[in-house]
């Protein structure tokens, strides 16, 4: 097999979007790595049922965020004249 190089000048791989999207992706990675260890004195079932929490309020906080993107893309759209 032989892997695929993409060059570094495409503009889908060297946008400033798909950039943020990586640092973000990694800085929330890391992050979630980290709570399973910092709640272990709490015991096991608070530890889930807190990162359950956790998870619903940044699952709901996404959905926001797309919906917000969705919508101002939308009305972007809407006042540019054709």
């Amino acid at each position: 097999r032989s892997l695929r190089v993409v060059p570094f000048d495409d503009e889908e791989s060297s946008s400033v979007v798909s950039s943020a999207a990586l640092i973000a992706g990694t800085t929330i990675g890391g992050g979630f790595l980290a709570l399973p260890s910092a709640t272990v004195p709490l015991g096991a079932a608070p530890s889930v049922l807190g990162l359950s929490v956790v998870w619903l309020f940044l699952l709901g906080t996404s959905f926001s965020m797309v919906d917000s993107i969705f919508m101002l893309n939308k009305n972007m759209a809407a006042s540019v004249p054709q």
